[in-house]
């Protein structure tokens, strides 16, 4: 669940340019200006945890995320927006990006679809971020989201506004997200989406080229490929449970068909771990309820709900077992 430098590399700069003091920002978070050029370094949970909230202190602009997508082009995505200017259109740079998502954020899942009517871009975030980190983690969605527009123009050489907005957020300053995405802004939605016109999906991408596409792709699922090597298969699932399924438990029958294993394949790989599927499910709660329980704004009942227990008074038994206080 670390994120990686490079990630975060632009963001900071980008926050620099809005006030931010560069020295101040990297000593809040704990490590030199000049690691932020190391590509392959990652910041641990912690630090990438509060990596908003300083540069929100620090550039006191509450909208920041949003402002700084207003400015981004595909060198934000290092080697992901390398590919995405070498696809062929909109839908296929965006399905890129999905694609090797893990590579860029553990924080925000996204996923595209395409149907008879429109052309949607999801963003979910992980759970835990949302509970650990929940202004940091609509920062994030929102400069994914507002970046997705200028990288589409950059891309395509045209202006590519959605239909309309859906923000699982409050309403804040609705006039300035109506001027960054020319549309309809519903918050307090079931889920982050931008929602397009079908034909936006077939825009050409102005950069395409069928060699360098392959050549970015084979390098990046090479990438991706070795640091799941370096991941246990355990962390694996647990990723996905939280990726997936926002930390709530799901069969293991159904977890195995994410996994494109059988159930008897998932725990037999599991106990060379030297664990179970249902350990890996209870840690995660455990971890999770401890994590939510420490804020103040959520009651029982909502947390109960969030981990998928059945009532508050399921949750409080699993709570007292874990040996918390209630």
């Amino acid at each position: 669940m670390n994120a990686q430098m490079s990630s975060l590399r632009d963001i900071i700069y980008g926050a620099v340019e809005f006030g931010a003091d560069l020295a101040a920002v990297c000593n809040e978070l704990g490590f030199a200006p000049h690691e932020l050029n190391d590509s392959e370094k990652f910041v641990t949970y912690d630090q990438a945890a509060k990596f908003w909230d300083v540069l929100l202190d620090h550039t006191k602009d509450p909208l920041l995320g949003l402002h700084l997508g207003e400015r981004a082009n595909p060198t934000i995505l290092g080697m992901i927006g390398y590919l995405m200017q070498s696809s062929s259109s909109v839908y296929e740079s965006t399905l890129m990006l999905c694609k090797f998502n893990e590579l860029y954020t553990p924080v925000v899942k996204f996923s595209a679809e395409l149907t008879s009517k429109d052309f949607s871009v999801h963003y979910d975030p992980a759970m835990s971020w949302q509970q650990v980190a929940p202004e940091g983690t609509r920062q994030a969605i929102e400069i994914g989201m507002s970046s997705a527009l200028a990288i589409a123009k950059t891309l395509t050489g045209k202006k590519i506004h959605p239909l309309c907005v859906e923000l699982t957020y409050p309403p804040r300053m609705r006039q300035e997200y109506e001027r960054v995405f020319q549309s309809k802004i519903n918050f307090n939605s079931k889920r982050n989406t931008l929602v397009f016109s079908k034909d936006a999906a077939t825009v050409p991408i102005l950069s395409y080229d069928k060699s360098l596409f392959q050549f970015f792709n084979d390098t990046l699922e090479q990438k991706l490929k070795s640091l799941n090597e370096n991941e246990s298969f355990s962390d694996r699932v647990k990723q996905m449970l939280i990726s997936d399924f926002k930390g709530q438990s799901a069969s293991i029958e159904i977890a195995a068909s994410k996994l494109n294993l059988t159930p008897r394949s998932l725990q037999r790989k599991l106990k060379d771990d030297g664990t179970s599927y249902r350990d890996i499910v209870n840690d995660l709660k455990k971890d999770l309820a401890q994590t939510i329980m420490k804020r103040s704004d959520f009651r029982v009942g909502e947390v109960a709900e969030i981990l998928g227990y059945s009532d508050s008074s399921a949750f409080r038994k699993a709570y007292k077992k874990w040996g918390f206080a209630s």
